[in-house]
């Protein structure tokens, strides 16, 4: 194999980065530091930039030096004998290869093997493939810990990068720098000719702190952003003069070279980035679109008529004029302001007071120091706590002290941990024994926990989850859990018997919200507290306080470890009592300037008991139940609680004006959704102060599932909708109220001003949780399903005669390959998921088989039950209209009776009864053959009557069904019977509020949904999962599309009829070019990226630009057979589907649809929730957001997979997707989201598939708005 020279190094460029420069951008996510960071000392100086200031500090060189012990300790213990190093004498570190040996090494490098530390220089095709240019920019000569040589199946050798790090969290800075090592691997390789090797560009490693092996990671959803910045932001960065690049302040600015710079900079120059929580993009929105750069500017600005309408369009900036507004003016006053939220999470007061705090050091992440301050009356003392502990709590003068315990050296952190739970458990158990023994609920106690800081809550929660490994303090950690109660309960294996809405309450969040303070940046303890006018005295200490962060800088700690400074020990330890002091006084400031602002009081405190079940799974899907209704409820009163102004442009609030006493007249501009069914899950109150403090006091969670909604009020109400009045635009004009519980006084009169508000309501959860603890065998389907979903798909076989009749009965039901296949498989074993992608007929598949089964089994005179349950009722009722259909047209089932579980949503079938839920197990007696579609609440009311009643169970929309919901419809199984799980991961998820921990290997998701949890693990296993792969939906380009991108190969279309469709649509010459473009029938998937519009939540260009497309298509879309569409409800139903992810844009493209022409009927515009299993000739997606940090606030809509996927796959032969500029270049922050990240990096991948450019074109769309529309006629992988 020849060798190619090596390439020297580039001339002198301007800027110099490296890919931990690289990666430190994307942690930033600050295009000044990148300027700064790579500019050469030539270019600085013409800049006049500030030259870096390095932290030389003792605890950083230990940082550093952890780092190189580590990668030694891996080198010699892991890899001895297997990683090549290069020779030298000193430390390993210090060695590396030079750019002729790495060359070599990557020839010659046997699988099996690593390279430590080679030297990557990116050749010149590096450059060309990302657009870079040379002469402005130099990728620094660097070098990967690691380079492992492996084989792949084919036996070929595999280059994988390994980075190796001591911390023991796999980071977003990892992935960017493990990916950009792999990228200039791969061309590397490829100019040196190296043809028997490729480079793993799908999967990185990185071998984290304390682990025998790498962790492994996907490259794949986060290579699309990284192309992107090279391709894009990097030269776009260093281009522009050194003064305009953006930059902002806040807490990661604290580990930047150039913080100093920076911070000097925004006092001098009282710039924007002084407001506390300002967001880097919403400063970027105030320059960019208020050319606002200082605060007296942003004074100015707020006093504007368009002030509001320019701030909605960024999303962290909507409807905080009023917020803003009095931030300015604490800044410019300096005294404090109040704002109009209210922070629920802080009572009015409390019996006992709890305040925490924990300190980490940041070497081996473990928690050194632990504080505890309680406070309370002294005759409550008394009577609560034992003289023992009242003697650690108080002085000699029963005064409260604090309680602090500090690891004084490395080895002793384990003890401190020991000490604090064992005392922490001592001091509740005493108050809670002490409540459990006052039979009287006056007399007894109430308790409030405060902490500081996020920061710290989450060092509280990862200290007790720590403990329960440890036998000595499992059980004590594990009751602390019980009270303390967060989402990575979700992996302990035993969980509460109750909930706790707010076990500790973090006291910088509600500052946040209820005040407005002359602080810079951040609401930092020392200076909020002189900013709210303490008299506790708390200065700051540059060597315990970061400049914004929380928590205490770890360097004395560090001096105590390393340095053998013994002597600072007590003054750590004072400085943590000073920091409970401060905790206290803050909270007593904030009561004393908010106390209108408090509406609550603490329940009497009571640890939690253990849940009864035993069953670690049972027992973690009744915490994740009970836990995500309470995260949901906490949701609807924190929007409740925000202020007046902001609800109105959140659309959280419904602004009225009474007709009569139930007729009211919408009168604000919302986009709340309101519907007609009766349900009373309103809330009507008093628009006026007395209104506002009847709903932030009403008990949703008390009253969830009573449907009166508790006692009565003289400013509330509890009522549910009867009907809603629409204007021309389809919006709601006026509702007609019903009172569950009216107003306990006067009742509203004509003219009357009243808000209407959602409440929290829930009459679920506590049946699932009733049922899951009584009723689930611990040897049943379900559990063994989870535990074992492969023994449980093992073979079960009907008799040989009713086998054969199946056999038999085969082509009469008209399945394509792998439905029978699949068709098959149910016949044959006791559970089976099928994965059914969009258009696979999946619908049809369940109504076959289920007919097909009742033949057979009539035909040999057995009985054959069928229960049909879905996420949906709508998912329900299509199953059981396709059966009425296929016993119509002959194919088979004619035996079998139809049944709904207590109503049709849809229009009832002539030859389907209603079964009411009670009569349920009669019904099914009564029946031999019957089919009963029931929602796993109706057949819950008489479960125990029902036991093995089935012989098939189908889960229609498995993959939006909780795990905990389907345990009912998998418990009706008969021991005979069978189970079918049908579903699509990558389409509508199940919604889930809270983030929970990833699931141990081995261990079953169970915050997913149920076809997740089972199958998840398998769906590439086709001896267990079941894909339906015939696509009789869209055309060849858009199953192209989907199959390469998410389905894989085996997706197909159903046969050239299918694959051949093209929208039936001829435009006039004179038809607007964005038509012409957008609808020609030869381009089946179009995206339409639009430049110059800024929009959080309503998008009115992008509004009209979808209303003129309809309008064409109206015109002139004819169906398959030619005709065209006779009503305009005909062509809303099957002609087109405009999807939009938002309310606020859906109302906005109704609006522009009106303007453009009048309908006969309103146009069917909605989300994708409404569309899911229907279909039409073409689909319009408009996102409308154009900002990414709304974006980010609804990642799971905006940037979900799932939905865009789902929008697309609606379309027959016609996709036009309007995606924002702004939203496709979102910044580096999107990545901390995974989900969001993943999402992001399908839409860029879409672009990759469409884009085309020779039929790419760009329009320009007054005013100042470009589109760039990306079209192929052929799929990528045709091309």
């Amino acid at each position: 194999m020849s060798k190619k020279p090596i390439a020297t190094a580039s001339p002198s460029t301007p800027f110099r980065i490296s890919p931990s420069t690289v990666a430190r951008y994307f942690f930033q996510d600050c295009d000044r530091f990148l300027r700064f960071s790579a500019a050469t000392p030539e270019q600085r100086t013409r800049d006049n930039s500030p030259t870096k200031q390095f932290d030389h500090s003792p605890l950083m060189n230990a940082i550093f030096e952890s780092g190189y012990e580590w990668e030694t300790y891996v080198l010699k213990n892991y890899l001895k004998k297997k990683a090549k190093i290069a020779k030298g004498e000193g430390e390993l570190h210090k060695r590396r290869f030079s750019m002729a040996e790495t060359h070599d090494l990557l020839r010659d490098g046997k699988p099996g093997t690593y390279i430590y530390q080679p030297t990557f220089r990116p050749p010149s095709s590096f450059y060309a493939r990302f657009q870079i240019d040379p002469s402005l920019v130099t990728l620094s000569d660097n070098h990967p810990d690691l380079i492992s040589v492996e084989v792949n199946e084919q036996g070929k050798r595999v280059f994988r990068v390994l980075d190796v790090k001591r911390g023991e969290t796999l980071k977003l800075t990892h992935r960017v720098q493990v990916l950009l090592y792999a990228l200039q691997l791969d061309e590397i390789i490829q100019d040196q000719g190296i043809s028997d090797a490729q480079v793993d560009l799908s999967e990185g490693a990185v071998w984290l702190g304390q682990k025998d092996s790498p962790s492994l990671f996907d490259l794949d959803d986060f290579r699309p952003h990284l192309e992107n910045f090279l391709r894009d932001d990097l030269s776009r960065i260093l281009r522009e003069p050194a003064k305009d690049v953006h930059w902002h302040l806040y807490f990661r600015c604290e580990w930047c070279e150039f913080f100093s710079h920076c911070r000097d900079e925004m006092t001098q120059e009282d710039n924007i980035s002084r407001v506390a929580n300002l967001t880097s993009y919403g400063k970027r929105h105030l320059k960019t679109e208020a050319k606002v750069d200082t605060i007296p500017q942003l004074a100015s600005f707020l006093k504007q008529k368009d002030t509001d309408e320019i701030l909605s369009r960024c999303a962290s900036l909507t409807g905080q004029r009023p917020r803003l507004q009095k931030q300015v003016d604490a800044l410019l006053s300096k005294r404090l302001e109040l704002q109009d939220a209210a922070a629920l999470a802080i009572p009015k007061g409390e019996n006992i007071a709890l305040f925490l705090t924990l300190q980490e050091e940041p070497l081996g992440k473990t928690v050194y120091l632990a504080g505890l301050l309680l406070q309370c009356k002294p005759e409550v003392g008394v009577k609560v706590l034992s003289q023992d502990m009242r003697a650690k709590l108080e002085d000699e003068k029963g005064r409260s002290k604090p309680l602090t315990l500090l690891a004084c050296q490395p080895e002793e952190v384990t003890k401190l941990q020991s000490q604090w739970i064992h005392f922490l458990f001592k001091l509740l158990t005493q108050i809670d024994e002490f409540n459990r023994s006052i039979s009287e609920w006056k007399d007894q106690v109430s308790l409030q926990a405060y902490i500081h800081s996020e920061q710290e809550k989450s060092l509280l929660i990862g200290l007790l989850i720590d403990a329960l490994k440890k036998p000595k303090l499992a059980e004590k950690a594990m009751t602390l859990l019980f009270y303390f109660q967060a989402p990575e309960l979700m992996m302990a294996d035993r969980h509460p018997d109750s909930e706790v809405p707010y076990p500790v309450v973090v006291l910088v969040n509600a500052l946040v919200k209820m005040f407005a303070l002359p602080v810079d940046v951040r609401y930092t303890l020392p200076e909020s507290l002189a900013a709210l006018g303490s008299s506790f005295k708390y200065s700051r200490n540059d060597y315990y306080h970061f400049p914004f962060g929380d928590g205490m800088r770890a360097e004395a700690i560090h001096s105590v470890w390393r340095r053998g400074k013994r002597e600072l020990s007590p003054e750590i330890r004072q400085r943590a009592n000073l920091q409970l002091y401060a905790i206290s006084a803050l909270l007593r400031s904030m009561r004393q300037h908010a106390s209108q602002s408090l509406f609550t009081w603490p329940p009497k405190f009571r640890l939690p008991d253990t849940e009864t079940v035993s069953d670690k799974i049972l027992s973690r899907l009744i915490f994740f139940t009970r836990y995500e209704s309470l995260l949901r409820c906490l949701e609807v009163r924190d929007a409740r609680s925000e202020s007046r102004e902001a609800q109105a442009f959140l659309g959280q609030v419904l602004e009225l004006q009474a007709r009569d006493e139930v007729r009211m007249a919408i009168v604000g501009d919302s986009a709340m959704e309101v519907d007609e069914s009766g349900f009373p899950g309103w809330m009507l109150v008093d628009d006026d102060e007395d209104g506002r403090r009847a709903q932030l006091e009403y008990r949703d969670y008390l009253w969830r599932n009573k449907h009166w909604g508790g006692s009565g009020h003289p400013h509330r109400a509890i009522v549910g909708i009867t009907q809603v009045r629409t204007n021309r635009l389809g919006l709601p004009s006026e509702i007609t109220v019903d009172y569950k519980k009216p107003f306990s006084d006067v009742q509203p009169g004509s003219g009357d001003r009243l808000l209407l508000y959602p409440r929290f309501t829930d009459y679920t959860t506590d049946p699932i949780i009733s049922f899951l603890r009584e009723s689930v065998p611990s040897q049943g389907l379900f559990l063994d399903l989870l535990k074992a979903p492969e023994e449980v798909s093992e073979t079960a076989m009907f008799s040989k005669p009713i086998e054969n009749r199946l056999k038999q009965g085969e082509t009469q039901l008209s399945l394509t390959t792998s439905q029978l296949e699949a068709y098959r498989r149910i016949r044959h074993r006791k559970f089976v998921p099928v994965w059914g992608p969009p258009g696979t007929g999946k619908t049809h598949f369940l109504a076959s088989i289920i007919l097909g089964l009742i033949s057979a089994h009539a035909d040999e005179g057995r009985p054959f039950r069928v229960l049909v349950t879905a996420f949906t009722h709508a998912a329900i009722e299509n199953v059981l209209r396709k059966l009425a259909e296929l016993k119509r047209t002959g194919s088979g089932g004619g035996q079998a009776v139809l049944g709904k579980a207590k109503k049709w949503h849809s229009p009832q079938l002539a030859n389907a009864m209603i079964v009411e839920d009670k009569g349920i197990p009669s019904w099914l007696q009564r029946q031999q053959h019957a089919v009963l579609g029931s929602t796993v609440y109706s057949i819950l009311k008489t479960y125990d009557e029902l036991a093995e009643t089935f012989d098939l169970v189908v889960i229609d929309e498995a993959s939006q069904v909780r795990v905990s919901e389907s345990a009912v419809p998998i418990g009706l199984v008969h021991s005979k019977g069978r189970l079918v799980l049908a579903g699509d991961h990558l389409q509508l998820p199940p919604i889930i509020a809270g983030d929970y921990p990833d699931t141990e290997p081995g261990e079953p998701v169970l915050h997913r949904s149920i076809f997740e949890a089972v199958g998840g693990s398998a769906l590439h296993n086709d001896q267990i999962v079941s894909q339906l792969s015939e696509n009789f939906r869209m055309n060849d380009y858009l199953t192209g599309v989907a199959s390469h991108l998410l389905y894989g190969p085996k997706y197909q279309c159903f046969d050239e009829q299918v694959a051949s469709r093209r929208l039936n649509l001829q435009l006039p010459n004179n038809a607007s070019k964005i038509s012409q473009a957008c609808l020609d029938p030869d381009f089946p998937l179009v995206i339409v990226a639009l430049e110059g519009i800024q929009a959080a939540r309503e998008n009115v260009i992008e509004a009209e630009l979808v209303s003129i497309l309809v309008s064409d298509l109206r015109q002139h879309l004819k169906t398959s057979s030619g005709k065209a569409y006779d009503s305009d409800q005909a062509f809303f139903k099957d002609g087109v589907f405009i999807v939009s992810p938002h309310r606020m844009q859906i109302r906005t493209i109704q609006q522009a649809l009106h303007q453009e022409r009048d309908w006969t009927s309103l146009p069917f515009v909605d989300t994708v929730d409404k569309m899911q299993g229907q279909e039409a000739d073409a689909v319009i997606v408009s996102y409308g957001v154009s900002d990414p940090e709304f974006a980010m606030q609804e990642a799971d809509f905006i940037y979900g997979l799932n939905r865009l996927n789902v929008a697309m796959t609606r379309a027959k032969t016609k996709c036009v997707l309007f995606l924002p500029r702004p939203l496709l270049d979102a910044t580096p922050s999107v990545l901390d989201q995974p989900e969001a990240a993943r999402g992001l990096a399908f839409m860029r991948r879409l672009i990759s598939e469409v884009s085309d450019s020779a039929h790419n074109l760009t329009l320009e769309i007054p005013p100042g708005v470009k589109a760039t529309i990306y079209r192929s006629s052929e799929s990528q992988e045709s091309r």
